[in-house]
Order: structure tokens, then sequence, then C-alpha cells
């Protein structure tokens, strides 16, 4: 075998010395290909499998893994079996109350016209108004504060010390639009509608009733956060304590339902099946796949195109060097028909240009491994493609280094490129001597 490689390296290598590797033209050519294809590749899945990486664990940072819930969205008067229910769930680590609610929040700014005096302008937005118990919340916003502090532990108020000014947490992009910052105070708007802790869905008759059930309250800006989700996140949702919101709504104890930890993200629909079997109707458990079922379907639609992604690269590929053996097999047509010659055999001629396929494959794929290392980890660290927040819920591209990536693609990409050189090396292993020779 060591003379067939030999010969395969001068026909892809041809130079002396100095310049022992030196490539011909279309030997570059086909390495050039190879590894363009294998980064390309590599690329690819990086930046899928990253992409549903970050997506993923901030998604599930952001809610609970399990949420307790009335099916309609009622509020319920709290319950301390049910919260133990649920914490003797196998894997549930932490659980804590919540109470949810739409909202309006109103901010009022000041501008100057062009006379240079000053005007406020108010403005308004919807908002998901949730209350939780600071010390025992399992999302991560906590983590992700980026002015000003987190909410305090409720039990620093007692029930008739509740401030008539709530605490609030706000993401960046809802600050944004109205124009706060830390400490300052907005007008917080809620249906009372939910006073006597049953949902209402009967619509006001007048104006007046209407404006009977509105709730009014204070409330000031302690923390933003920014956790890189945009819609329906950092541009929705506002936290503040639930003893407050409770008082502010007039619920008493009444919650939204009940949130939990789990301690192994795979245990996560196994513990959700668990929790449910202990809760009658009409309360409900919906694990966090569930209650965000677009964003993760729309995740597993971006890895359901993997495969073919991996078929039309190895496809380009196998014709990539399919052609450039049979170009070399027609310039090397002489240099065969000398070899049979002198005694060589077909066997011999067609290990030699299977050795120079597998030659430049093997080069290919590791120059394909290391640019596409090299860019990873440029993009990894300076993420120099920005994205759209607003539709990809994130600011740059976001890349996984996965090993096993690098190694099943050079073992695909060289598979398939020692297949396809089977058939140029049997066309130049049937060449005869003189035909060859006179060619």
């Amino acid at each position: 075998m060591k003379f067939e490689f030999t010969i395969a390296r001068r026909f892809a290598f041809p130079g002396r010395g100095a310049q022992r590797f030196k490539p011909t033209f279309v030997s570059l050519i086909a390495t050039a290909g190879i590894m363009l294809g294998t980064a390309a590749l590599i690329l690819t899945l990086a930046i899928v499998r990253g992409f549903s990486d970050e997506i993923q664990s901030k998604v599930i940072g952001f809610g609970a893994h399990l949420t307790l819930s009335h099916r309609t969205g009622t509020a319920f008067a709290a319950s301390s079996d049910l919260e133990e229910k649920l914490r003797s769930v196998p894997d549930v680590v932490a659980v804590s109350p919540y109470l949810a609610r739409e909202v309006i929040v109103k901010s009022v700014s000041a501008r100057h016209d062009s006379r240079q005096q000053s005007v406020q302008t108010s403005l308004i937005e919807p908002a998901i108004l949730r209350g939780v118990v600071p010390e025992r919340d399992v999302t991560f916003i906590r983590e992700k504060i980026i002015a000003g502090n987190y909410l305090k532990a409720d039990s620093a108020h007692s029930a008739t010390q509740t401030p008539t000014v709530m605490p609030m947490v706000m993401g960046k992009k809802l600050a944004v639009r109205l124009g706060v910052r830390v400490g300052d105070t907005l007008t917080v708007i809620a249906s009372g509608m939910f006073a006597d802790g049953a949902e209402a869905f009967a619509a006001p008759q007048t104006l007046n009733d209407a404006l009977a059930t509105m709730r009014v309250r204070q409330g000031r800006i302690v923390g933003i956060y920014e956790t890189g989700l945009s819609q329906g996140f950092d541009d929705a949702v506002v936290l503040t304590g639930l003893r407050e919101m409770q008082a502010f709504l007039e619920l008493g104890d009444s919650v939204s339902g009940y949130e939990a930890k789990v301690n192994d993200v795979n245990a996560i629909d196994r513990a959700a099946e668990v929790a449910a079997d202990g809760v009658a109707f009409p309360l409900g458990v919906q694990s966090v796949f569930e209650l965000y079922a677009g964003i993760f379907i729309w995740l597993r639609l971006q890895e359901n195109i993997i495969p073919l992604l991996v078929v039309m690269v190895t496809i380009v590929a196998a014709f990539n060097i399919v052609s450039t053996l049979l170009i070399i097999v027609l310039e090397k047509t002489g240099e065969v028909g000398v070899l049979l010659s002198f005694g060589a055999t077909a066997e011999n001629v067609r290990r030699i240009f299977m050795s120079q396929a597998a030659l430049m494959s093997c080069i290919g794929v590791l120059l394909g491994d290391a640019l596409a290392f090299g860019l990873c980890v440029v993009e990894k660290n300076f993420g120099l493609v920005p994205l759209s927040e607003a539709t990809y819920f994130i600011s740059k591209v976001p890349i996984a280094i996965v090993p096993v990536h690098y190694l099943s693609v050079s073992v695909i990409a060289i598979t398939i490129c020692l297949l396809a050189a089977f058939v140029p090396s049997s066309i130049a292993a049937r060449l005869k001597p003189i035909d060859a020779i006179r060619f």
C-alpha cells in the first residue's frame, strides 16, 4: 500500500523539495470544495444547536418548569395541601405561589417643545403583572437584573402594612417603551372583577359599571431585567410582590396557581405527568413545554432540517470528488500507462486513485474542521453577526461547539468521498497500457 500511496501523493502534490506539498490546481480545487462543504455543515449544525439551546434555556428559565393552575385561568384560594402535593412530586425541588393578571401601565414623561417649555406626555402599554414571593421565586429573573435590584422579601411587610406604592421589576423592552428608569413611578390599572375570588365573565353594562370595577395603584420601578427574550417576555411581564398584588386587586389570599422547579430539565415531562395525577379537575398541571408549545415546535422544526442539510452537502461533496478524479484520470492517463507497462496491476491503479481521494478528503475535512472551529470561536466570543430580537428572540447568532458534530461530519464526509471515488478509480483501472501511453 505504501507504493500506491506514494504515487497518489505525487499525483496530488507533484512538487519537490521545499515545495513538495504544493498541490496541483485540480487537487487544490477539490480539497477546497471539501473544506468549504465540511465547514458549512459544521457551522450550520453549531448555529442550529446553539439557537435551540439558547432559546430553550431562556424560555425554561423565564418561567417555571411546572405550573399548577385553574384551567380557565380563574384565581382560587391558596391551599397548603396543593402546594404540598406539588412539592412531593419526584424531582421537584422548589414550589412557589403566583398571581397573574393583565393590566395597563401608564407613565408620564417630560419633553420640551419648540419653545423649550416642558410638556408632559403620557405613555400607555399593556402588560402582565405577576405577583411572586421574592425569596421563593423559581425563575431566573433575579439573575438577569441589569439596573436596580430585585424585589425585597415579602416578609419585610406585614398584611396590615402593605405599601401603597407597589415595587415593580420591569423588562428592559417595556421600560424603553414607557420611557422609565429605576426609581420612576407608574400608574397600574386593572380590572377589579375578581374581588370575590371568582372569575366574572359578564361584561359591564354601563360606563359607570366599568369604572366601578377598575383598580388603580401607583407602582415604583425598583429594578429592570433583560433576558434577551423580547416578544411576550421582556416587553410584557412586570413582577411585583404577591402580597402587594393581592391587596391591589382585593383578592385576599387568592392565587393564580403554583409554580415548581425540577432539578433536571429532562425530568420535566415525567414530573408533569406525576403531578397531574394528583390534581383534581378543574385544576391542571402544565409543563413549560406545553405552555410555550409554539416556541418549542418551532425549535424542533429547525432541528428537523439538519438531516436534509447533511444529505445535500454530502451529495455535493460526492459530485466534487467524482468530477475531480475523472479529470485527474484524464490528466494522468499517460502516467497510468507507464505504470501498467512496468508491471502495475489494475488493482494497484485503483488503489492509487482511491488513496488520492482519501488524501484529498482527509486534508479537506481537517481544514474544514479548523475553519469551522475558528469561525465558531470568533462568533461565540465577539458576536459579529447581529440578529433582530423581535424576530429571533436573541440579539446575536448563538453557537454551540459540540465535538460529536465535528467527528460525525468528518466521518460522513470522508466515507462519502471514498465511495464516490470508486467509479473514477475503476475507470482508471480498466485502462490498457498501450492505449494509455498513446493517449
